[in-house]
């Protein structure tokens, strides 16, 4: 029987488990599986890994205290049929009874709206079962950009079972079950990856069919890892890469693994700036995730909805120099 699921402040304001002043409204609910303890697996970047002393509240910047699981439910129906949330994510600690309500949980959760699962990588039969059940997408965050940083992070030297190698066959499994772009990761910028890095691994996924969400490493107090987060003039050339490659550009050039040509004319690229469609998040439909890796204060790595005029002057300034 499951008792508890964890809720994010800003989803549990919209659907009125909370009153928390927001700015921004999401149309997603963001979700994460609640078990008595910590996840099973040892990421250093994570507050939820077994060795890390870190709130158990915490999902990089965001918070997710537990609530009673069937209010939480009964609340996400309401907020449905008044068509405030459009789409649930479920993301899950690795965890046998977590694992063991898995089903139940994503059986009631598809009566309601739409589910993205976000997991590890998972079986053949499993996936099958997940789609079966109605999940819509599936998420299985490969975080890092390349083998070295994965291994250090979230691999053999973060004490993990999991492999490079394993994640990147859950994803084609999970692509021939769900189908291209149905299928979707994540890339942690911050963890000491070159551009190119970043680059050439958006590359290959879109090749795969996975589409990728980027986010900003944020530091989080009783972790095992202690990084600064990303140099935003980086950051921002990365996400304009990450948006030619979603529109099948492949064409840039590099100077010690940096961006310095996106393989474009100034025009092409002063008009992709200036759109802002590069600057926000990027992940399933319905998808704005607010301050999740930023405080409001700023700087602002991933905008929850088109930057303003002056936020987009600024960047072409960053990048452009004009």
């Amino acid at each position: 029987m499951v008792e508890k699921i964890r809720v994010s402040v800003g989803t549990a304001s919209v659907i009125g488990l909370r009153k928390v002043r927001a700015k921004i409204k999401m149309s997603t609910a963001y979700l994460l599986t609640y078990v008595n303890g910590r996840c099973s697996q040892n990421c250093r970047f994570c507050a939820h890994a077994r060795e890390a002393k870190a709130s158990l509240d915490r999902v990089a910047r965001g918070v997710y205290p537990p609530f009673s699981y069937r209010e939480v439910v009964e609340k996400l129906k309401e907020a449905s049929k008044r068509g405030i949330i459009k789409r649930i994510c479920l993301q899950t600690i690795n965890h046998k009874k977590v694992l063991e309500s898995l089903d139940r949980i994503l059986k009631d959760l598809v009566e309601i709206a739409p589910v993205t699962l976000s997991r590890h990588p998972a079986s053949y039969e499993e996936l099958k079962i997940a789609k079966d059940i109605g999940v819509d997408r599936i998420v299985i965050p490969l975080d890092a950009a390349s083998k070295d940083i994965f291994d250090r992070i979230k691999g053999k030297h973060a004490g993990n079972s999991y492999t490079w190698e394993e994640h990147w066959n859950g994803l084609k499994r999970a692509v021939d079950v769900f189908g291209r772009f149905k299928v979707g990761t994540h890339i942690i910028v911050g963890l000491g990856e070159s551009e190119r890095d970043v680059v050439e691994t958006i590359i290959k996924l879109h090749n795969l069919g996975v589409s990728v969400g980027l986010f900003a490493y944020v530091p989080i107090q009783g972790t095992g890892l202690n990084l600064k987060p990303p140099d935003i003039e980086s950051y921002r050339r990365i996400q304009i890469a990450h948006y030619l490659i979603k529109n099948d550009h492949k064409n840039f050039k590099f100077e010690n693994n940096k961006i310095v040509d996106f393989g474009i004319s100034d025009e092409e690229l002063n008009e992709i700036i200036m759109s802002g469609k590069p600057f926000v998040v990027h992940g399933c439909p319905n998808c704005n995730r607010p301050y999740s890796t930023e405080s409001p204060k700023g700087p602002i790595y991933n905008y929850p909805e088109i930057p303003c005029k002056e936020d987009l002057l600024d960047i072409k300034k960053l990048i452009m120099g004009c």
